[in-house]
């Protein structure tokens, strides 16, 4: 079984202010598990590891100054691909194997795919990925509309292991 977070843990590991995590968890960024949400005085949300990885990506996106309603939009994106991603390579990220990941919104080179996903391989020299991602600036660059976030996977998801 997956482990589970509290409130204060996911305020821990994100460094995010606890009233930030909270206001996600109300508006649905970050969704608690079900038997939790709203169970009544005395009960905490519980929060699987999926929804702990999306807080800690959040976290990296708060620095944007993103409405509520922008980051409801990511946590779902978010969502959607830790469900069909490798298992492998979260666990990668989670565990230090993997360096970076990059996220590319409304990439008009794939409209059919909101949200495309960069995750230097392991091994890889740090000088690729700094090209790789250098690249990825300048294809966002091009595209008014398109949002590039660089997640460097530091401590925030070791806590996740």
């Amino acid at each position: 079984m997956d482990r589970e977070f509290t409130l204060a843990e996911l305020t821990s590991i994100t460094g995010a202010k606890r009233r930030t995590v909270q206001l996600w968890a109300e508006a649905g960024a970050i969704q608690a598990d079900a038997a939790t949400e709203r169970a009544g005085t005395g009960v905490y949300r519980r929060f699987s590891r999926s929804e702990a990885l999306v807080a800690c990506m959040l976290a990296s996106l708060s620095y944007l100054k993103m409405s509520i309603g922008e980051l409801v939009q990511r946590g779902a994106d978010l969502r959607k691909w830790i469900e069909t991603a490798d298992r492998t390579e979260i666990d990668d990220c989670i565990s230090g194997k993997r360096e970076m990941i990059v996220f590319f919104w409304r990439c008009e080179e794939y409209p059919e795919h909101p949200m495309l996903v960069f995750i230097n391989r392991p091994g890889d020299p740090l000088d690729s990925s700094i090209n790789f991602f250098g690249t990825q600036v300048m294809r966002a660059a091009n595209e008014p509309q398109a949002l590039l976030v660089c997640i460097p996977l530091g401590s925030r998801l070791r806590a996740l292991a």
